[in-house]
């Protein structure tokens, strides 16, 4: 399913962490890619140690400077033990030696990896929950190949196999224009007070086959000719949006967000309730 727009991956190996019934349970070569028994990590077992760590430490890297890393233990409950944990890593001795250096200071041998998408499932069979995805790009631009989020979600897609893929992102986040190459997403809530940050999204999407093969193309998708754009960081504008979706509008993200003059603005689509 990785055409030639992914040469840049060369030396970057996938890895799952999950406990031995989710492995069983997954797809054998998702994406075409084949994950080694050394890298498929049962959290339960000691021998993941020392990579759970350094997950860790990624997470670290990503959302620390924001204050929102995981505490260990959450980390461990809350996406290691219930769900599954996929990406990308690379030797250490193979990294570059300003990423090493960086990031990486301990890392001196075995696996390190690169990016991360925790996704967990949910009652609703087929259905998956993404509430990470992340890469050492964002900390680090220029270390690593850009789009490692984007395939990350591929590869969770492509390995749990899921019907529908529902993610939980800030509106002002990189990682909408990486859950964006996956649209249309259908937009689930726009304004969340219950959150640490109300200016957040939860959107959900199909996770079929078609959609990743969407989601790896090199172009953005088309745009229809007069889109309704959003201004993301326009507080009352993400309210009366959220009014909007409960009164029963449905709306969907149709792209990445764009700069339109000084604002962030994201394109939309809506179809009222009850209109053909």
């Amino acid at each position: 399913m990785l055409g030639s727009d992914w040469e840049a991956l060369e030396g970057l190996t996938p890895y799952m962490v999950a406990t031995g019934v989710l492995q069983a349970a997954v797809a054998p070569c998702p994406l075409g890619l084949q994950l080694g028994p050394e890298l498929c990590l049962d959290p339960t077992r000691q021998g993941s140690a020392q990579f759970l760590r350094r997950l860790e430490r990624l997470d670290r890297i990503v959302y620390g400077p924001f204050a929102m890393a995981m505490p260990r233990w959450a980390f461990y409950d809350c996406a290691e033990l219930p769900g599954l944990v996929c990406g990308f890593a690379c030797e250490a001795d193979a990294m570059p030696a300003r990423l090493r250096e960086t990031a990486w200071l301990d890392a001196v041998d075995g696996p390190v990896p690169l990016s991360m998408c925790v996704t967990l499932p949910t009652l609703d069979p087929g259905r998956w929950l993404t509430y990470v995805l992340c890469d050492v790009h964002e900390a680090l631009p220029g270390l690593t190949p850009p789009s490692l989020r984007v395939l990350s979600l591929a590869l969770a897609c492509a390995l749990t196999g899921a019907r529908n893929m529902q993610a939980v992102t800030q509106w002002a986040s990189s990682k909408l224009a990486a859950l964006a190459r996956f649209a249309p997403l259908r937009l689930d809530a726009a304004w969340v007070p219950a959150h640490s940050l109300a200016a957040t999204c939860v959107v959900s999407f199909d996770a079929d086959s078609p959609a990743i093969e969407r989601a790896l193309e090199a172009s953005e998708p088309q745009l229809p000719s007069r889109p309704r754009w959003l201004d993301v960081g326009n507080a009352r504008g993400l309210e009366a949006l959220q009014r909007e979706l409960e009164a029963g509008a449905e709306l969907h993200i149709l792209g990445p967000p764009r700069h339109r003059g000084a604002a962030l603005c994201v394109p939309l689509s809506q179809r009222e309730q009850g209109s053909v």
